[in-house]
């Protein structure tokens, strides 16, 4: 099953993105369900308030659970670069990566 759908940025969106993952209810274990709406709402909510966009601004929110797996994905157009990760060292130290 998929769902794709654009939703408004602003403060409804994390409702509405949770709504969207209702036509998984038959398909998903419900602590699993529960644990998706949860991650959804806080990926949107981040959206809304730190990518800098206008209130109204598509948010893209595709859900797909085919191959045994549920993939959300959440597509925001922000107007800032996401900061770069500083890369970890791969030298051993006593049998240990660091």
């Amino acid at each position: 099953m998929e769902v794709r759908a654009e939703i408004a940025n602003g403060p409804q969106g994390a409702a509405q993105a949770r709504r969207l993952l209702d036509p998984f209810e038959m398909h998903l274990p419900e602590d699993l369900l529960a644990e998706a709406r949860l991650i959804l709402s806080e990926i949107v909510t981040n959206s809304y308030k730190h990518a800098g966009n206008t209130e109204g601004a598509p948010i893209r929110v595709d859900v797909d659970d085919t191959a045994g797996r549920l993939r959300i994905e959440v597509l925001d157009r922000s107007i800032f670069d996401p900061p770069r990760r500083q890369r970890r060292s791969s030298a051993r130290r006593n049998g240990a990566f660091t």
